[in-house]
C-alpha cells in the first residue's frame, strides 16, 4: 500500500486514488497546501495496485526526442492568446475535429486550477496559457479511460508526472490516445496561490481574467496580469512578481519536484512542448516576440499527430534545446531557505516572502549560520 514517509517521493498525481478498487485512498492537504494520499487500512485489501501505478515505484527509461522543431500557429490571434507559439491549440483542434476530446488545466470559478476536458473547439481557450499552480486532477484518468474504451480520440495534456501517471493508470496502450506534456520547472502550492490572490485583492473584487504569461509587451519579457471587474489588480513584468519569485526560487514548489521521477523523457509523452528559448542563437530573424514553441516529437504516434497539423516550423538543434531548457533533464534545485520560508509562512503568510527576500541579500556564510542555528537550536526552558 502507499504510505508517504518522505514527501520527496509523492508528486500528488492521484493515480493511486483512481486505481484503488476499494476506494480506500483519499487525498489530504498538508500545511503547505499540497495533496498526499492517505490509506484507510481497515478497508485496504493489499492488492498493491496503488504501488503498480505510482511513478516513484515504477520509473521508466530515459528517452531522447526523435525530432525537435520550433513552430508557431499561423493564427495570430490564437498565438497571442497562448504562452508560446500556440501549438497546443493546433493539436487540440485536430483531435476535436476527428471525434475526440481534449484534457487540460483550466481555472474554476474560484480561480483554482483543475483538470477538465472538452469536445468543443470554442472551449479550448480556457486551457491555453501557463498556470503556475498544481492542478487538481480529480477523476480525469478514469474519464479519459472511458472515452478511450468508447473509441474516441483522446488528447491528454499536463505536466510530465500527470502524463506518466495516466499511462501507469491505464496499464495498457491505446492507439487512440495522444499525450502532450510540457517542460516543467515544478508545481507551486495551491495554498500559496489562494493566499496570494487574497493578498493582491484585499477588496474582494470580482476577478475576471488572469494571465501569467501575457505577451502584449513581449514574449521574452512577458507580463503577469490580474484583472477585476473594476480594473487591473496587477500588471507588471513577471520578473517583478512576488508570486513567481516564490515559485522560481523554489519556496512554493512541491518537495517531489526536487526529486522528479520523469525527467529526460521518462514521462513517455508523445510530444513535449516548451518555449523556444535560444531561438536567437539559431533563427534570430524568426523571433518576432509573439512566441515560438519548441516541439519535441517523442514517439511515432506523436510524429503522426504533429504531421497532421498546419504550422510554420523549422528543425531545432538538440544541444540548444537542452541548454536553454534545463528543466527538461534536471529537477528543480532545492534551496537552503525553503524550510525557513514555510516556518515564517505559518506566522506571516505571503509576508514571509519579503522576510526571505531580505535574508537572501545577506552573505552566504550568514545564511548558513542561520540554518545551522535552526537545526541545533535548544529549548532555554527545559
Amino acid at each position: 500500500m502507499i504510505i508517504i514517509t518522505d514527501k520527496h517521493f509523492c508528486c500528488g498525481c492521484s493515480a493511486c486514488v483512481q486505481s484503488c478498487p476499494k476506494h480506500c485512498i483519499t487525498l489530504c492537504n498538508d500545511h503547505e497546501g499540497f495533496q498526499y494520499p492517505v490509506v484507510d487500512i481497515s478497508v485496504c485489501i493489499n492488492c498493491k495496485l496503488c504501488e503498480k501505478v505510482c511513478p516513484y515505484f515504477n520509473k521508466s527509461e530515459e528517452r531522447k526526442p526523435l525530432e525537435i522543431e520550433i513552430a508557431h500557429n499561423p493564427d495570430t490571434r490564437i498565438r497571442e492568446d497562448s504562452s508560446s507559439g500556440g501549438l497546443f491549440s493546433l493539436l487540440a483542434e485536430y483531435i476535436i475535429k476527428n471525434n475526440g476530446v481534449v484534457f487540460g488545466a483550466r481555472y474554476d470559478k474560484n480561480w483554482d486550477v483543475v483538470h477538465d476536458y472538452t469536445d468543443s473547439i470554442d472551449n479550448l481557450s480556457v486551457f491555453r496559457g501557463s498556470k503556475y499552480v498544481q492542478s487538481m486532477i480529480g477523476d480525469s484518468y478514469k474519464v479519459a479511460k472511458c472515452f478511450l474504451e468508447n473509441g474516441n480520440l483522446v488528447l491528454f495534456t499536463g505536466t510530465p508526472c500527470q502524463v506518466y501517471s495516466l499511462k501507469r493508470f491505464l496499464r495498457k496502450s491505446y492507439d487512440n490516445l495522444y499525450t502532450v506534456d510540457i517542460v516543467c520547472h515544478g508545481v507551486p502550492s495551491p495554498k500559496v496561490w489562494r493566499d496570494y490572490l487574497n493578498y493582491i485583492n484585499p477588496g474582494k473584487e470580482e476577478i475576471v481574467a488572469i494571465n501569467m504569461r501575457d505577451k502584449s509587451r513581449s514574449w521574452s519579457r512577458y507580463s503577469y496580469k490580474i484583472k477585476s471587474s473594476r480594473g487591473m489588480l496587477y500588471d507588471d513584468y513577471a520578473a517583478n512578481s512576488e508570486y513567481l519569485h516564490m515559485y522560481i526560487n523554489g519556496f512554493s514548489v512541491r518537495p517531489s519536484c526536487f526529486n522528479c521521477p520523469v525527467k529526460n523523457g521518462r514521462s513517455q509523452s508523445d510530444i513535449t512542448l516548451a518555449d523556444a528559448w535560444g531561438i536567437n542563437r539559431v533563427y534570430p530573424s524568426m523571433n518576432d516576440e509573439k512566441g515560438i514553441s519548441v516541439v519535441c516529437i517523442n514517439s511515432l504516434a506523436g510524429k503522426k499527430l504533429y504531421n497532421s497539423i498546419e504550422k510554420e516550423s523549422k528543425p531545432f538543434p538538440l544541444n540548444v534545446f537542452y541548454a536553454e531548457n534545463p528543466s527538461f533533464h534536471s529537477s528543480a534545485s532545492d534551496t537552503e531557505l525553503r524550510d525557513t520560508f514555510w516556518e515564517l509562512y505559518e506566522k506571516e503568510g505571503i509576508g514571509a516572502y519579503y522576510t526571505i527576500k531580505k535574508m537572501m541579500k545577506r552573505p552566504l556564510y550568514k545564511r548558513l549560520l542561520h540554518k545551522v542555528f535552526n537545526v541545533f537550536k535548544f529549548d532555554k526552558n527545559p
